[in-house]
């Protein structure tokens, strides 16, 4: 995760809203809105069509990266380009960043939650013994 002095960790869930597993195939992708799209942005889920994948019927895609920063003067931007069965599942999402709790948006077959968690630094100082 890249460093930011004022940030919270986004933890991305993507799913389907099925009540039957699938066949899925695309990428889904995030960055936030202080960044450069072209130049800075983290792929959550690749899969080509010759190696699509089954999800079951809870529907949950298992993204091969689903925790990231985002600054809290950022939006998280995310870039869904996914087919179901022959169906594509094209959209993008923003969510404001948040310190803490849970924001969710529906698109079409698409549920896209995202828990909010604090990122803390704590640094370590030397204390001087007199």
């Amino acid at each position: 995760m890249g460093f930011y002095a004022h940030a919270t960790i986004a933890r991305v869930e993507v799913r389907l809203k099925t009540s039957v597993s699938a066949n899925l195939h695309g990428i889904v992708s995030e960055t936030n809105t202080e960044l450069d799209k072209a130049m800075a942005t983290s792929m959550l889920f690749l899969k080509e069509q010759h190696k699509r994948m089954h999800v079951g019927t809870d529907g949950l895609i298992p993204l091969s990266r689903s925790r990231v920063a985002v600054p809290f003067e950022a939006d998280l931007y995310v870039d869904i380009s996914l087919v179901t069965d022959g169906i594509p599942l094209p959209t993008s999402m923003f969510f404001s960043a948040r310190k803490a709790g849970v924001s969710t948006k529906c698109f079409e077959n698409l549920l896209l939650k995202v828990n909010w968690e604090a990122l803390c630094y704590h640094s370590k100082k030397k204390v001087n013994e007199a």
